[in-house]
């Protein structure tokens, strides 16, 4: 099998090669070329290292899908930490158990679902560790402009080196008797998955796995 490259790195080759198109529509309309999203994913990755997030750490998403949202997932999975994306439509308590039991790090999520996790939102920020809004303004939150407006060196303008074992994901399964499991996917799974290789296929955008909506496709 060919080499594989991680969906960081497939993203960053796009954005040498096909700067100025398109790369992600959201549903509102909002676009974003490759150029400007990997511009702001490597400022979102400088705001997280910034904030201590490491390679391996667990970073949530409690969002819609929408450019803001393409933009932390890539941020986040650049700077070597792992994605959470949790079902926005579980009652809080269900995502509070989840942001618990997945010992994260850092979480972004959209203003209504900050207001409903209100308490373990405050919890998270308390022990020092960021909480993001992604769309809308939230008491006590750290707008993503903030984010957007870290500066990137140039080694996080690279996407940092992890090992294709590595978990890309940790997916939440529903549980009608049990609490939801967490379940990692890999970087190598999901390159195998995707049939994407070096050299191979261009890279289809993942869709937010919390939800129904896409932020768009990778033209």
């Amino acid at each position: 099998m060919a080499d594989l490259k991680t969906l960081p790195e497939l993203l960053l080759d796009q954005a040498r090669r096909r700067p100025e198109v398109i790369a992600a529509r959201g549903p509102d309309g909002e676009e974003i070329t490759y150029k400007e999203l990997w511009d702001q994913v490597s400022r979102v990755r400088a705001y997280l290292e910034s904030q201590g997030v490491r390679p391996a750490d667990r970073v949530a998403l409690v969002a819609v899908s929408s450019v803001p949202f393409t933009v932390a997932l890539f941020g986040i999975l650049s700077a070597g930490a792992t994605a959470v994306p949790l079902n926005y439509r579980l009652p809080a308590a269900d995502i509070e158990w989840m942001l618990e039991d997945s010992a994260v790090t850092a979480l972004f999520a959209d203003e209504r679902y900050l207001k409903a996790i209100g308490g373990k939102a405050r919890e998270i920020k308390s022990s020092g560790k960021p909480v993001i809004s992604l769309l809308g303004k939230a008491d006590g939150a750290v707008a993503f402009e903030t984010a957007l407006a870290a500066t990137a060196s140039d080694a996080q303008r690279t996407p940092a080196k992890v090992p294709l074992d590595q978990a890309i994901y940790v997916l939440y399964t529903s549980g009608t008797t049990a609490r939801p499991k967490g379940v990692e996917e890999t970087h190598r799974g999901y390159a195998i998955t995707a049939g994407v290789a070096l050299g191979g296929n261009r890279p289809r955008e993942p869709a937010n796995p919390s939800g129904p909506l896409r932020a768009g496709e990778f033209s």
